[in-house]
């Protein structure tokens, strides 16, 4: 968008267009990629890329790199030697983000996710690595209510078999009536057995 009432602006684009397909920095201090990841909390467990934008350090994600993967821990059944149950959870008191994946995923695999008293929204992308948000993802289960368990099972996560995936789970955890923060605990159970159950909204 170019602005009508500034002649000697909207040249200046025009020019930069005409002569080098984009738009051309013309003030004395035109470097704005460290100032990008500056704002970005200087990438924190991280390294800023000449882009502007954060690469990650294995284990955290996030625009800032500021979040820490939820590792689960064995609970599984010791009477049970057919099944694998793996827990976690992520605590917060208002909006928040948590991030979990898999760098493999077998067709026995059922993932459980379950919030105390805030609703929240599930982003996952293709690949262990990825980074995925809001706006850019390959699947998505938006506003699961509070104490909704959402249990994404082997019909969805066979698409990431050998790719791997990774989440990004927003936690909705601000009542907009009453103006406050939402204390609530998130819970993850992944679950390895052959009686694998497909996804759907408990």
């Amino acid at each position: 968008m170019m602005p009508h009432d500034n002649y000697f602006a909207t040249k200046a684009f025009l020019d930069d267009y005409a002569q080098s397909s984009k738009l051309l920095c013309h003030g004395s201090d035109c470097h704005v990629t460290k100032k990008m990841c500056d704002f970005m909390n200087s990438c924190g467990q991280g390294s800023c890329n000449k882009y502007g934008k954060c690469d990650c350090n294995e284990g955290y994600k996030g625009a800032d790199c500021s979040f820490e993967v939820v590792k689960l821990i064995d609970d599984s059944p010791s009477e049970e030697n057919w099944s694998m149950v793996t827990k976690g959870h992520v605590s917060s008191n208002g909006t928040d983000w948590a991030y979990y994946g898999e760098d493999d995923v077998s067709i026995a695999m059922t993932l459980q996710l379950n919030s105390s008293d805030a609703p929240f929204s599930v982003y996952v992308s293709e690949g262990y690595d990825s980074n995925p948000n809001r706006f850019s993802h390959d699947l998505a289960f938006k506003n699961i209510k509070a104490q909704t368990k959402l249990v994404i099972g082997y019909d969805v996560l066979q698409m990431w078999a050998g790719q791997g995936y990774m989440m990004a789970i927003e936690i909705h955890g601000f009542n907009q009536t009453t103006n406050t923060p939402i204390a609530n605990r998130l819970d993850l159970t992944n679950r390895l057995n052959f009686d694998a159950q497909a996804s759907n909204y408990l």
